[in-house]
């Protein structure tokens, strides 16, 4: 049903209010995990717990009991204090659980689980007008003491044995399966238990000895307590009274005591020997007889120092012949460790507790004795995991000396773990660093601080320093927390740590000494939030403080030049929408008046394509803004200087040209003044002079024109062919190459074939244009002619291969690209990787700005490329390199 849980959780209510002894109320599921749980508390109000408070219980003992029940059986826990979240509840919660299995359709469903309280339950039975109870179990723990410091010793710190109270109670055996009461004296009496499967002992020591006939009541009125503890539930004080009542009525049914005390003693869990004044075995127990492999007739009667090894065999009688106050203060009520010898000759590892009595007015003593084996293997596999833990671990004193250490601690400080134990921890701290230990070690001392964690520095053995994170806790000697006993001091190694640290800040420092010679600055816009965070340096940058600044974006807008805010804006908004890099460049007025260049790079994160944040930096680009103006205006200058150099070859190409047509009119006038000397002068002649004159003043007109066009187009984006600007340079410059004797031959490239210019198949010119700036790629292209030129003079006694310069064009879908060619000896692959750098030159009168000039018109005014490879080729069988420049010329919008 949909409302089973709500019922269910109804119905555990319901059944917890009708009994107030319920402390919880619990339903498990078949995993352990806690479905239905409703708490009472002290005062008696009820709490159902809910969600993540709701444990799992599958690792408890009395889980794995219950759920292993039959439909229909009931079963009881341990008697037990309340543990929750794996921790005993303090105050102590004495508790006993109840379980039944829960079925459905004849599958186990779960468990359900009672909790009652049983401290005032087994208050009522401490508190009695015979005298005091005593409840141990069969580690010799107390469970009951009328001290509430000594109730539940097994949980205080140190622990506390029952041994180390009951001075004059020897515990016999106990907890064997035929454990029977027994008197230890005249007015302390056990009694063994089952108290729901947890096995006890109870200790009775009257307020004054009882009379023999009194004795057997008592016995009497032990059975009964252990019929009470079962049937716990039945108001326990009247019937306490009611039992006693009984008792004095029913004599004849009363059972030995004696064979009560050796039940008890059997039933305990440590072995049990008492031996009188001359040190004879009167009596021994079952565990006794396990743990020394004799029979208990071969103990009986035999001097205890059977089962004492050397060297302390020989003087055991003496021991006990010559006690006196001092030993009885010191072994009398104290439990030591040391070894019994087995009946084979083997050493046991022991816990002895002595405790001695009158029995008839005669001493006698009894020990018990717990087996440590187990006990020592713990120690064994704890000392292993102290040793070898990578952690360093010691215990020290609470005057600083080092007690315990592992080597992880050891190796740190390069001491050896026995150097250490002469030592304390102030011996080796660093001077720096022992004050303010030394503090938090005394607010520990004082319980104003639970622990601490502090990181210091250490003195090694060979004097070198060594970083650690410290982590210190207090052990106290009680649950009073009344003194320390000692510290547990954890440490690490971070040396290496703090030189990355050290190092990290130095880089910080650093990168901040950079921010501030680089005049650069940091900041991170919150856009979501609209806050905008400045670096110092940033604050520097603008002239601000952190007090001036506002820190939102539009308190930073009032910061840019009023001519440049809405420009920057548009920039941010399309960054911003196109999810792009911001990249910008603005000026900014500082408080001073101060007009600074400003160059930003920005980073934008987004969140489902909302940008959420803009980060980057600032740089003050003012003077690289003022020194670039002026290396523009500089290369505008050197490009002027180019044009110009490029005119005056053109003025001397031109000043070729004009020799022939210049000597021409002159032979024509010399030989007009022949005719009219010999009167050979008639119009006819005349007029035919006068056309050839004109003929040759015509071609100089147009050669003229011809210059005065090849610089005025500059500035002007125009379509262009390329093989029509060659052919520009070529009719201007062929009287230049002419003298010496070099070819200016035109190829065009489509695909893998080369057309030579003229052939029947060469392409249009239309297909090489490209929409770029004329004047200035024939300026380009004459630069790389001339350089050619003047190579090809250079070389001696040339091949005619050498006295050629190939133009080769080809064009693609990005423009059009022309290589100028030549076999004049190429340039030096040692510096060919500098030749466009400015005022290198390979010439011996050369000035190192032709190639940089033409580099820089490529890249700033043509936005094209220019590069150059070795040229090598064989001819006639015999190699010869030469240059190739390569132009790559984009269509410009």
């Amino acid at each position: 049903r949909a409302d089973a849980p709500q019922r269910a959780t109804q119905l555990f209510t319901d059944m917890i209010k009708t009994d107030p002894d319920i402390m919880q109320l619990r339903f498990i599921d078949r995993e352990g995990n806690e479905r239905i749980r409703i708490d009472r508390s002290r005062t008696g109000e009820l709490t159902l717990i809910k969600g993540k408070r709701l444990q799992n219980k599958a690792h408890r003992d009395y889980f794995q009991t219950f759920i292993a029940l039959k439909p229909g059986e009931i079963s009881f826990s341990n008697f037990d204090l309340n543990i929750e979240n794996k921790k005993v509840q303090r105050p102590f919660n004495p508790t006993l659980r109840a379980g039944a299995v829960v079925s459905v359709n004849g599958q186990k469903a779960g468990l359900i689980v009672v909790n009652y309280y049983m401290r005032e339950w087994l208050e009522r039975f401490v508190s009695n007008d015979f005298g005091d109870l005593y409840l141990v179990d069969e580690e010799n723990f107390f469970l009951l003491h009328p001290d509430p410091r000594w109730a539940w010793s097994r949980y205080h710190l140190p622990q506390k044995k029952a041994s180390d109270f009951l001075e004059h109670t020897l515990l016999s055996a106990l907890f064997g399966e035929t454990a029977q009461p027994y008197w230890v004296d005249e007015r302390t009496y056990t009694v063994p238990l089952n108290f729901f499967g947890k096995k006890l002992a109870a200790v009775y020591r009257f307020s004054q000895a009882p009379s023999e006939s009194y004795n057997t009541r008592v016995a009497i009125f032990s059975l009964l307590l252990l019929l009470m503890l079962i049937l716990f539930l039945i108001p326990t004080v009247s019937l306490l009274r009611h039992y006693i009542r009984n008792i004095r009525d029913e004599r004849g049914r009363a059972l030995d005591a004696k064979s009560y005390v050796e039940t008890l003693l059997n039933s305990t869990f440590d072995a049990i020997i008492t031996i009188d004044q001359h040190g004879i075995i009167q009596s021994v127990n079952r565990v006794a007889v396990t743990l020394f492999g004799y029979k208990e007739e071969e103990f009986i009667g035999q001097n205890v120092k059977m089962i004492v090894p050397p060297p302390h065999h020989d003087k055991h009688d003496g021991y006990i012949a010559s006690h006196d106050r001092s030993i009885i203060s010191k072994v009398i009520g104290q439990e030591r460790e040391l070894f019994g010898r087995h009946k084979d000759g083997r050493l046991i590892p022991i816990s002895l507790g002595i405790t001695q009595m009158y029995v008839k007015d005669k001493l006698h003593f009894l020990g018990s004795i717990r087996d440590l084996s187990d006990e020592h293997l713990t120690q064994k596999l704890f000392q292993r995991v102290f040793s070898k833990a990578p952690l360093g671990i010691a215990l020290a004193l609470p005057d600083g000396t080092f007690w315990q250490i592992n080597q992880a601690f050891a190796d740190t400080v390069k001491y050896t773990p026995q150097e250490l134990r002469t030592l304390n921890f102030q011996k080796i701290t660093h001077p720096d660093d022992l004050q303010a230990d030394l503090e938090l070690v005394q607010k520990t001392a004082r319980k104003e601080i639970d622990g601490y964690q502090l990181e210091k520095r250490y003195i090694t053995k060979d004097g070198d320093c060594v970083w650690v994170h410290l982590t210190v806790s207090p052990i106290f000697s009680d649950d009073q927390k009344s003194e320390v006993e000692y510290f547990i001091a954890m440490i690490e190694d971070i040396t290496e740590r703090k030189s990355m640290i050290t190092e990290l800040s130095r880089t910080q420092e650093g990168l901040m000494e950079a921010e501030r010679v680089s005049k650069l600055g940091h900041w991170d816009w919150d856009i979501k939030n609209g806050t905008l965070q400045w670096s110092e340096g940033m604050l520097r940058l603008f002239g601000e403080t952190q007090d001036s600044f506002g820190h939102t974006y539009e308190a930073f807008l009032n910061l840019v030049h009023p001519d440049d805010r809405d420009v920057l804006t548009a920039e941010v908004t399309s960054a911003l929408d196109a999810h792009l890099l911001l990249d910008t460049h603005y000026r900014i007025i500082t408080p001073s008046g101060e007009e600074k260049h400003i160059h930003a790079l920005g980073h934008i994160d987004y969140d489902q394509a909302i940008p959420v944040r803009m980060f980057g930096t600032c740089q003050d680009i003012t003077t690289l803004y003022t020194l670039q103006k002026k290396e523009q205006q500089q290369e505008m200058m050197l490009l002027q200087q180019s044009k110009l150099a490029a005119m005056g070859e053109m003025l001397g190409a031109i000043a070729h040209q004009w020799r022939q047509p210049l000597n021409s009119i002159g032979l024509i006038i010399q030989d007009l003044v022949s005719a009219h000397r010999y009167g050979e002068l008639d119009e006819a002649y005349f007029k035919s002079s006068q056309d050839d004159m004109m003929q040759q003043l015509h071609y100089m007109s147009n050669t003229i024109d011809e210059f005065r066009n090849f610089f005025t187009q500059s500035n002007q984006l125009k379509s262009v062919a390329i093989p029509a600007l060659i052919e520009e340079i070529r009719s201007l410059y062929w009287a230049q190459l002419n003298a010496h004797n070099i070819r200016l031959k035109l190829y065009f490239q489509t695909g893998e074939k080369r057309i030579e210019e003229g052939e029947d198949d060469t392409p249009p010119m239309e297909r090489y244009s490209v929409t770029n700036y004329p004047a200035e790629i024939k300026q380009l292209l004459l630069n790389l002619i001339v350089n050619a030129k003047e190579a090809i003079e250079k070389v001696q006694n040339p091949h005619a291969a050498q006295l050629q310069i190939d133009l080769i064009i080809a064009s693609h879908s990005e423009g059009v690209t022309v290589e100028v060619k030549d076999l004049a000896g190429g340039i030096d692959p040692d510096v060919a990787q500098r030749i466009f750098e400015p005022y290198f030159t390979t010439k011996e009168m050369g000035t190192g700005l032709g190639l940089y000039i033409a580099k820089t018109l490529v890249d700033e005014t043509l936005k094209g490329q220019l590069s150059y490879t070795l040229r090598e080729e064989d001819i006639d069988g015999k190699p010869y390199r030469g240059a190739i420049f390569s132009v790559t010329l984009p269509h410009l919008q």
